[in-house]
């Protein structure tokens, strides 16, 4: 029997549909839609109870959810708050967003060459790239 992405997209698509009412009705926790819609995802996929099976129909629906939730992502940034000109003042050293950004990721970036050296000089990896 040849297998066919059918029920799997019947049940993302059914996911799709009633997790935003499920998520906007239970006011227990509030969860954004999208949060709601990752987690069902989750729960359902590989990570959770399996039920999706794995096809490239799924894949390309997965692809294009990824980009569609960056697309969004971006346009919701607010880029005044990383200049500091939302009240009309500049920020102040300590608390400009994009200076703390950059330290953020330098230092993500010091202690990852760091660590996979020290683990290289310990036996445990061969190369610490």
């Amino acid at each position: 029997m040849e297998e066919t992405p059918f029920l799997s997209l019947l049940l993302i698509t059914a996911l799709a549909v009633l997790i935003p009412f499920l998520v906007t009705r239970v006011r227990v926790i509030r969860l954004p839609i999208v949060v709601g819609e990752i987690l069902a995802g989750v729960l359902v996929g590989t990570s959770g109870f399996n039920l999706v099976e794995h096809s490239t129909v799924v894949d390309f629906l997965a692809e294009f959810g990824f980009a569609f939730l960056m697309f969004l992502s971006g346009l919701e940034v607010d880029f005044s708050i990383l200049n500091g000109n939302r009240d009309g003042k500049p920020p102040s050293r300590s608390r400009n967003p994009l200076q703390l950004a950059i330290t953020i990721v330098l230092l993500t970036i010091g202690l990852a060459t760091g660590s996979s050296f020290a683990l290289r000089e310990a036996g445990i990896i061969t190369s610490p790239l």
